[in-house]
């Protein structure tokens, strides 16, 4: 019986390495295929730019000069947007970028807020206490980095705080990674 469970241990273990491997596969095909678009258009971008420059300019207008000034820059940082669209906002990969206090899904930045001042209060022999979130944004790392911005009430004065907590859900797994004082709220 013993050596059933550790076969089947063994067959679970070697299917779950086969299966991350598969995904890092997958991630770093992706990456690699996102990354060779983005230099083809880049390169399309620098030809265009180059064949633009070599065209004669037709000479504009006084009355459409402002307004076509304007559509030219907008163009250029790539704000054109149709009548219907509306901007969106693409952080950077692996950069800091504003997150929603509340989650659709359920998770709520208040859960990850207690948990700092609890941790800090541990720590410190402290007796802050959470009053709300004030400011969230995060970081996508091994994991996701959270940076919190906590107004907390310390002995009948609020104060913010700013609390860097790194997560690993799959790991259940939370680390309070700085937690400091910004002034009073």
């Amino acid at each position: 019986m013993g050596r059933q469970i550790s076969a089947n241990r063994g067959r679970s273990l070697a299917l779950f390495l086969c299966l991350a491997l598969l995904l890092l596969s997958f991630c770093f095909h992706h990456c690699a295929a996102a990354a060779a678009a983005a230099r083809e258009e880049e390169e399309e971008l620098v030809k265009a730019a180059a064949m633009a420059d070599e065209q004669p300019k037709k000479p504009v207008p006084a009355a459409e000069e402002a307004p076509a000034a304007e559509a030219e820059a907008e163009e250029e940082e790539g704000l054109h947007l149709e009548d219907d669209q509306e901007p969106r906002e693409h952080p950077i990969m692996g950069g800091i970028y504003d997150a929603p206090l509340n989650n659709e899904n359920g998770f709520d930045k208040e859960d990850l807020a207690r948990f700092a001042v609890r941790e800090y209060n541990n720590k410190n022999n402290a007796l802050l206490e959470f009053v709300r979130v004030v400011k969230a944004k995060e970081q996508v790392v091994s994991g996701m980095m959270h940076y919190l911005t906590v107004e907390v009430n310390d002995a009948g004065k609020k104060k913010l705080y700013e609390a860097k907590v790194w997560e690993q859900v799959w790991m259940n797994f939370r680390q309070l990674q700085e937690f400091t004082y910004l002034g009073d709220a």
